[in-house]
């Protein structure tokens, strides 16, 4: 589905599954529950995202529960309108600057995440975290 104009499609119900997109234009007239168009690209449970610049983009509501969003750069992206990154793949990720405050990551994968001035899910920051400094693990991670 990549270069695709989605404008008006009734997607509804579909079971979208694992896709790759990318391009995506128009705005649907309905996705399934959990899924959204984020920056051109369809997103929703499993189904994310790799090794993709998103750095400054202001997330949806959408469901990322075991969605792969591994090598992506995320900086200065807010992600606080997220259901869930549950079971989610970050690693390799970018977070510097990214707002996850109130976000769901409950069985991620976390390794080799670059946190700088990560506003973490309980609200703390990731450069001010004493016993995990540069880091928001422990920290509603």
């Amino acid at each position: 589905m990549s270069n695709t104009d989605l404008a008006g499609a009734k997607l509804a119900g579909a079971e979208l599954g694992a896709l790759v997109t990318g391009g995506i234009t128009g705005t649907p007239a309905s996705l399934p529950t959990g899924w959204a168009v984020v920056d051109g690209y369809l997103m929703g449970p499993g189904n994310g995202v790799t090794n993709t610049d998103l750095s400054g983009v202001v997330f949806p509501a959408v469901d990322l529960t075991g969605a792969s969003l591994s090598g992506s750069n995320l900086t200065g992206a807010t992600l606080t309108m997220l259901t869930s990154l549950e079971n989610a793949d970050l690693n390799y990720t970018t977070l510097t600057g990214a707002n996850l405050n109130g976000d769901d990551f409950l069985g991620a994968s976390l390794g080799a995440v670059t946190w700088s001035d990560t506003t973490c899910p309980d609200g703390s920051n990731s450069d001010t975290n004493g016993s995990s400094p540069d880091s928001c693990l422990g920290y509603g991670i």
